[in-house]
């Protein structure tokens, strides 16, 4: 009951937010055109891999340290550290701002409130995680939600000025953003840090954020395959592939939303994972499977529908992408429970060889089949995480006792 009623408020939330955010990017798309599109899709997957980097894995670490002990030092640390970390990605991400603006042919300032946003978003969200851990999920689900509506309202009130709309999309991303940190140091309670902020701490600390930080790099590293469709093919291309990328994200919210949620409950049951956990979650994907099955077979009509004529080309490596996602939806759940098995070591290594692979499969599949073949690629390094996540799952099974209810052992 638990579960379902976190995956509830979670669920919602992401769905809502997640429709909210595909609305202004169709908007910003409709209005740039392709070859634009593809300038801003591939900087938004920048902003993301920066982010990663230099969070250090310490947004998932804290959640499982919050979930043990709530009042750690280590997690004021882990906050102050991320803090220091987020100001030079801020700089990082100006400065590539900056550089892609002017090799594109933009105005060098349109991308920097964007590039500002990225910083404040990870601020906030980093923060607000910890509401998942303490129980109190609607903190987390009122704080992306109401990010991704003021971005939205941003982009309407910008819609109807004379800016440039990759311009406005950045200030009021920037506007949600800041709203977000806001609210998330106003409705989380965290203790300040006491004790000695040094080298020796930051090298502890980052020595037990690590393999969730590669797991993460190893998940977003994905982002950078826009970047490569533009390198590799014409702009046009690169915004027609942008527009599917960009438009899986919100697709995928309601397995990461469960996959977020089982984390902590599976971490906080210290071994004793029952088997009732499998009815919610082969639940679940069975539900988003047919839900991706039914988008991929009304690829054609969806895409007109969202981003007009001049994005039909695009269809047919959507139809593929969606169905893709079937094995990522299987993915996140699997990283959740092997994370919370102790086999975060696995996960990432998982996480680096597939993104690695996708990325050369995308590099591949664009430089001899084109659009459908970047496509493909993607889809084919889900499967291939997929199957090795499921491996392992099967080969960590937990051993029950003769009454079926507790964990006397794990498979290794």
């Amino acid at each position: 009951m638990v579960l379902f009623q976190r995956f509830a408020w979670i669920a919602v939330s992401r769905v809502v937010a997640a429709a909210l955010q595909a609305v202004a990017l169709v908007l910003i798309a409709r209005v740039t055109g392709p070859s634009q599109f593809g300038i801003l899709a591939s900087f938004i997957g920048l902003v993301i891999i920066i982010q990663v980097v230099s969070d250090g894995g310490i947004g998932t670490y804290i959640l499982r340290l919050r979930v043990n002990n709530p009042n750690s030092n280590q997690i004021s640390l882990a906050l102050k550290v991320h803090q220091v970390f987020g100001i030079l990605a801020c700089v990082l991400l100006i400065v590539a701002s900056v550089i892609l603006a002017n090799a594109t042919g933009l105005l060098w300032w349109l991308l920097i409130p964007l590039a500002v946003a990225g910083y404040v978003e990870r601020q906030g969200d980093v923060r607000l995680t910890l509401a998942i851990a303490d129980g109190d999920v609607w903190k987390n689900a009122l704080g992306l939600t109401l990010r991704r509506l003021l971005t939205l309202i941003g982009v309407l009130v910008g819609f109807h000025t004379t800016m440039d709309a990759i311009f406005y999309f950045g200030l009021a991303t920037l506007l949600g953003s800041l709203f977000s940190l806001w609210l998330s140091r106003r409705v989380i309670d965290c203790p300040r840090y006491v004790g000695r902020f040094g080298l020796l701490e930051c090298r502890q600390l980052f020595s037990a954020c690590r393999p969730f930080w590669v797991n993460s790099i190893g998940v977003q590293l994905r982002n950078l395959d826009v970047v490569l469709v533009a390198t590799l093919a014409t702009p046009v291309v690169a915004g027609y592939y942008g527009s599917v990328a960009r438009s899986l994200s919100p697709l995928m919210m309601i397995s990461s939303s469960l996959a977020t949620v089982l984390l902590p409950i599976a971490a906080g049951a210290k071994g004793k994972i029952e088997r009732s956990l499998v009815i919610p979650v082969a639940l679940v994907l069975s539900l988003v499977s047919i839900f991706y099955i039914g988008m991929a077979y009304y690829a054609d009509e969806i895409v007109l529908l969202l981003f007009g004529p001049q994005y039909g080309p695009a269809a047919g490596a959507f139809r593929i992408a969606v169905l893709g996602l079937v094995f990522s939806s299987t993915s996140s759940l699997l990283t959740s429970l092997l994370q919370a098995r102790a086999l975060e070591q696995y996960v990432a290594f998982v996480s680096i060889l597939t993104s690695l692979l996708s990325l050369v499969a995308i590099s591949m599949g664009v430089c001899f089949y084109g659009l459908i073949g970047a496509a493909t690629g993607l889809a084919f390094a889900y499967v291939v995480q997929a199957v090795l996540l499921v491996a392992r799952v099967i080969k960590s099974q937990p051993i029950f006792d003769d009454g079926g209810k507790t964990v006397v052992g794990t498979r290794l």
